[in-house]
């Protein structure tokens, strides 16, 4: 498949290659790995919801007649947006606030949880801190190219954009849940360890992540396709340079593969312990 090979050789190139060497340094326990699969959740959700901030922001930019100017929807954010995505004014209800303390619910304190020396040298306050962090960076490297047709966007390609935001946000999600399954059967000694990292070996793990990239490249490429919706592909930066659905698909599945890797450090071993 086109997408994997594209994928592979990106990795091969060293695009995330660089975070491997941390990833099987440390014997996970039960309530590490229940840590893990929990941050990944979490992380998933966030993505998820801060495209959901930004999309809706862009909505009312076009729709609502009431905002002069779109520069809330882009980073650094502000109004409705910022608080949509840090809320410390009422009750945490940020995406970010939710990750954050996502991350330290699931991993803190021992004896019903554990955080993984991996993790900030066991630190999951702090390790919820960066990742927040290095998760925002990515999503917000995003979005000035997905929403690069701004105040002349016709509705198609206001559609268009809306949905490439929402197909990337349902992949990662999708991909996390493949990598997910993989690190589970790892612990209870189905498959290797080292199967379950980016580009995954695993068969079934290669075969998920190869359908959730195949289904967000159709999904991009019907709504964000001239031929199939006239006038809905963004002419941005100039007209026909708008990244296709496989461009979109293979970009957000070497973001993600990064944070595979930094999410699921150690190798698990023992029995799962549900």
């Amino acid at each position: 498949m086109q997408s994997r090979s594209i994928v592979r050789s990106l990795w091969a190139a060293g695009i995330v290659a660089t975070l491997v060497g941390a990833a099987h340094a440390q014997q996970l326990t039960a309530l590490e790995l229940k840590c893990q699969l929990k941050s990944g959740t979490a992380e998933a959700k966030f993505v998820q919801g801060k495209f959901k901030c930004v999309s809706h922001c862009w909505y009312d930019y076009w729709h609502s007649g009431s905002m002069s100017s779109f520069a809330d929807c882009l980073p650094p954010y502000g109004g409705e947006t910022a608080l949509c995505i840090n809320d410390t004014l009422y009750g945490l209800k940020g995406v970010e606030n939710k990750f954050s303390a996502a991350i330290v619910k699931a991993c803190t304190p021992p004896p019903t949880r554990d955080c993984p020396e991996c993790y900030s040298g066991g630190d999951c306050n702090a390790e919820a801190a960066s990742r927040v962090s290095n998760v925002e960076a990515s999503v917000d490297s995003f979005v000035p190219g997905i929403f690069c047709e701004q105040a002349s966007a016709m509705p198609q390609e206001q559609w268009c954009q809306r949905g490439v935001a929402k197909a990337l946000s349902k992949l990662v999600g999708a991909e996390n849940k493949c990598f997910a399954k993989c690190q589970s059967n790892a612990f209870k000694g189905l498959v290797s360890a080292s199967a379950c990292q980016p580009f995954p070996s695993d068969p079934t793990t290669g075969a998920c992540v190869n359908a959730a990239m195949a289904k967000t490249t159709l999904a991009i490429d019907k709504i964000c396709n001239d031929a199939e919706v006239p006038h809905s592909e963004p002419e941005c930066p100039t007209p026909g340079t708008y990244p296709d659905g496989t461009a979109w698909a293979n970009l957000a599945t070497i973001w993600t593969f990064g944070d595979i890797v930094q999410n699921y450090c150690g190798s698990p071993s023992g029995a799962f312990v549900e």
